[in-house]
């Protein structure tokens, strides 16, 4: 009779002043202390991978009490026996939950771990869904290539990064090599552009330029009274130095406050200031068709 055991069943044990028990040999890896079951026999065991070449490896950490099946070669428990796997016990309980889904149904598989996970590859490697075609991709220069099901996709590279559409007419980019930030949007016909470096910041738009303020939209008029008597006086200025009689800064200040004034429908104050407090002491026009504070946008 052949009193020979193949396969045993085993407890890992725990560490111990005396021992760890795992430690790493460089080239066969993980060997783990392993106390066989029933018969109490302490073997040190390598690790089946599923992975290993050169250089090459899958491993997950051993715990003091882990179950595993030992393959005891030749029948001895001497000649290298190998740890083919792990099992569920009291104290590696199965889950019942992962991602919120119940397990317990059998229709979800998975792979739940608790330490840190960690996935190296020398090549390219890439996840996809078949259905919709999605997918999240790295490869072998570094970038990482990502896109939804309908084309769109975000990159990340060292030369660039951002978002294109699927049909490549809105793009989001920066630009690491050139110092830029780039925003094209619109269609195959009509395309807006705006372009932030170190030169300055470029818009491009074959349509109107237009700024709001306080949330609201431009109708075709300055922000409020500041900015409307601000713009005036700084374009007055050079035009009244051309005239044969020139305007002095005093007058053309008058000019502006007159201006205010007239079109807020109060007596002269003097001042650009004493035009801007009048304009306080008039409530908002519900229309926003009229120059004052807390107007709604700038039109260009």
């Amino acid at each position: 009779m052949d009193s020979r055991q193949w396969v045993s069943m085993g407890l890992v044990n725990p560490d111990t002043p005396s021992g760890r028990s795992v430690i790493f040999h460089p080239e066969l890896g993980p060997l783990v202390r392993v106390t066989l079951q029933p018969s109490g026999t302490e073997v040190i065991c390598r690790v089946m991978m599923h992975a290993a070449g050169d250089l090459e490896a899958e491993y997950s950490p051993f715990v003091g009490g882990d179950e595993v099946v030992v393959a005891l070669l030749e029948g001895s428990e001497a000649a290298a026996p190998i740890i083919l796997g792990r099992c569920s016990n009291s104290l590696d309980k199965f889950p019942t939950k992962v991602a919120g889904q119940d397990v317990t149904e059998n229709k979800l598989a998975f792979k739940r771990i608790r330490p840190p996970y960690v996935i190296e590859t020398a090549n390219g490697i890439l996840f996809r869904h078949a259905g919709t075609s999605a997918q999240i991709g790295l490869d072998t220069s570094g970038q990482i290539l990502m896109n939804d099901a309908s084309g769109a996709r975000f990159f990340f590279g060292a030369d660039a990064q951002g978002f294109i559409s699927a049909d490549g007419h809105t793009t989001f980019q920066l630009l690491a090599d050139a110092g830029q930030i780039a925003l094209t949007a619109g269609g195959a016909t009509a395309t807006s552009n705006i372009v932030l470096d170190g030169s300055g910041l470029r818009v491009l738009t074959p349509g109107t330029l237009s700024f709001g303020s306080s949330g609201l939209q431009p109708l075709g008029h300055a922000v409020s009274a500041e900015q409307v008597a601000s713009i005036l006086y700084n374009a007055l200025i050079p035009i009244g130095a051309a005239l044969l009689v020139p305007l002095l800064p005093p007058q053309i200040e008058l000019l502006v406050a007159a201006a205010l004034a007239a079109t807020a429908g109060v007596p002269l104050p003097g001042t650009i200031s004493s035009a801007l407090q009048s304009e306080l002491t008039i409530p908002p026009d519900p229309t926003g068709t009229k120059t004052g504070f807390g107007r709604a946008g700038f039109l260009m």
